[in-house]
Formats: C-alpha cells, structure tokens, sequence
C-alpha cells in the first residue's frame, strides 16, 4: 500500500503541473461563456478518473493478495486479520483521499488564478 501513496503524490504533482499548462485553456473556455461550476465539475472528474484508476487496481491487488495470504496462513493456524486489515484500508483511503481533494482545490487555485 506505500504504492498506492507514493502514486497519490505523483498524481498530484502531475495534475498540479497539468493545470498550471492549461491556464491559458480554461481562461479561452471562460471567454467563450463557459461558467465556473462546468470547469469545476470538469476539473474535479479529470482528477477524480486519475486517482481512482490506480486505487481500483490496487483494491483488485490487495484483495488476491490478501486470499492468498490468508490460505497460506490457515493451513498452519487460524489467524483473523479484518480488523487490521479494516484499519489500515481506512487510513490509507484517507490519506489518498486528502491527496485527491488537496490536488483538487490546489488545481482550482491555480486555474482561477489566471484571471487575477
């Protein structure tokens, strides 16, 4: 699951990059009457399909692995792992999460920034 962190960050950076390249898009879309919320809602699923593609395939990953391990592991002895597992699918969800609604406002700023 640091995978899946370390993909949050470059993701950020990606799209934060993106969005400072694409001012001058979005400011010819605000000149053509294309109102805010559209380039909100725009902006937010861009961001939105970036992150989860890679979350999903980390979920599907996480879950083979885990049948597996869980297999190998009752062979020898019972083990429950849900609650650590619960635990720690929540903290990285938000932590992901957090990176995905930081690059999302800090995206917005960035493209509003162009008509000050």
């Amino acid at each position: 699951m640091g995978f899946l962190i370390t993909s949050a960050a470059v993701l950020a950076l990606q799209q934060l990059s993106e969005a400072a390249d694409n001012r001058q898009r979005y400011a010819v879309l605000k000149k053509i009457g294309v109102d805010d919320k559209l380039i909100n809602r725009t902006l937010f699923k861009q961001i939105a399909i970036y992150f989860t593609l890679p979350l999903a395939l980390a979920c599907v990953h996480s879950v083979v692995g885990i049948k597996v391990a869980n297999d190998a592991v009752s062979t020898v002895g019972e083990l429950n792992a849900a609650a650590n597992i619960i635990v720690t699918a929540v903290l990285i969800l938000l932590v992901y999460g957090a990176y995905f609604l930081a690059t999302y406002f800090e995206s917005k700023s960035i493209i509003l920034k162009n008509e000050r």
